[in-house]
């Protein structure tokens, strides 16, 4: 049985089913005190969906949330190397990443599964699980693997705190990737996919990528607190005055996918 099989029970995954994963990943091989990242999630946000009949079976630690269930899998060996190397060299955020990610010695995988939550409701949930994780077990930081993003641990944890179903964490789910070359610059997103979202795109633009980036995350902000996708052939504005449109296209970075280019 597979590990998301032993985490969220041998059920097949019904169609409106939310989910989500993400690795913490720890400085050392023993197994983390799970009870302790509950006790923390509890008395941290107090405004979450319920947790309740935390059990350990096994090597898993569960716990039952409304529609579904979240689960924690300490696994004692690091995660493979080739699986964190993308995600290490594309983290502009965390200068000493490839240093820090090098010393992880073992990692806890946390899911989380929910009928009747949205996407959105579960993943505030499952990321500040995923920050009371890493806060009580000294994490070294955080691999979100369908966003290809690692985050180092005191951002994800501060980030996960400031969230609200208002101001969404969008920086802990979605990578922002920015491509420079020829005098341009070009950026293009992972990890909004998995929110039933177009991933976007920015092609050979003269703006920094500072600011790139900053109003990629303001358009994807958008698009996971509204739930609608930016169409082909409208305008995106971040204000009253500028338009920005927007175009379906084929990837330039990710092979067979449609995204949505932003004309900036």
């Amino acid at each position: 049985m597979g590990i998301l099989g032993r985490i969220q029970g041998r059920k097949p995954k019904q169609e409106n089913t939310a989910i989500a994963l993400a690795m913490v990943l720890l400085p050392h091989r023993g197994p983390p005190d799970c009870h302790a990242a509950f006790d923390f999630l509890r008395a941290n946000w107090v405004d979450l969906p319920s947790v309740v009949d935390v059990d350990t079976k096994d090597d898993v630690v569960t716990g039952y949330i409304p529609g579904g269930v979240v689960g924690l899998l300490h696994v004692p060996v690091p995660i493979p190397a080739g699986d964190l190397a993308g995600p290490t060299a594309l983290a502009w955020h965390w200068p000493d990443a490839a240093v820090n990610v090098a010393r992880h010695q073992a990692h806890v995988i946390v899911s989380a599964g929910s009928t009747s939550l949205t996407q959105v409701e579960l993943r505030l949930l499952h990321s500040n699980l995923v920050a009371s994780l890493t806060a009580t077990a000294s994490g070294v930081g955080v691999y979100v693997r369908d966003a290809m993003l690692v985050r180092a641990a005191e951002d994800y944890v501060a980030e996960a705190r400031a969230a609200t179903g208002a101001a969404v964490p969008t920086m802990l789910w979605v990578g922002f990737n920015p491509v420079s070359g020829e005098g341009a610059v070009s950026a293009y997103t992972t990890g909004l996919k998995s929110f039933g979202l177009r991933e976007l795109e920015v092609l050979h633009s003269t703006r920094s990528a500072p600011e790139i980036l900053g109003r990629m995350a303001d358009a994807a902000t958008y698009e996971l607190q509204t739930g609608r996708i930016l169409g082909d052939g409208e305008t995106f504005g971040w204000s009253e005055t500028e338009r920005v449109p927007i175009r379906h296209a084929r990837s330039a970075f990710l092979p067979d996918t449609e995204v949505a280019v932003l004309g900036l």
